[in-house]
């Protein structure tokens, strides 16, 4: 569990980093928007509503992918699929350091 939030905030905080930051948030339940649930990652859209990304380890894509669209249900089209490409920007890969197990 630590790893795995470790990961996620970490990541966060990178993308905080970035030109666009002030659109970054997760782990965040917004009033009770996602059912009561928390996404790993949201970013906010222009003209409303959140981009949503839950993160598991590799091999897990239907257990995130499951929650991630119980989160959109919940939200009742406040929420869609995050855009992978948003995060990665065209690069094959993102390294980043930190948190309890850096590198």
């Amino acid at each position: 569990m630590l790893i795995g939030t470790d990961a996620h905030f970490v990541l966060l905080e990178y993308m905080k980093s970035q030109p666009d930051g002030d659109r970054w948030t997760g782990n965040v339940g917004l009033g009770g928007l996602f059912g009561g649930g928390r996404p790993d990652l949201l970013y906010e859209r222009t003209g409303g509503g959140y981009e949503g990304w839950e993160i598991k380890p590799q091999g897990q894509d239907d257990a995130a992918k499951a929650q991630l669209q119980g989160y959109i249900d919940a939200a009742a089209g406040n929420l869609v699929p995050g855009d992978n490409q948003r995060i990665f920007v065209g690069l094959p890969y993102l390294k980043i350091n930190g948190g309890w197990f850096s590198n």
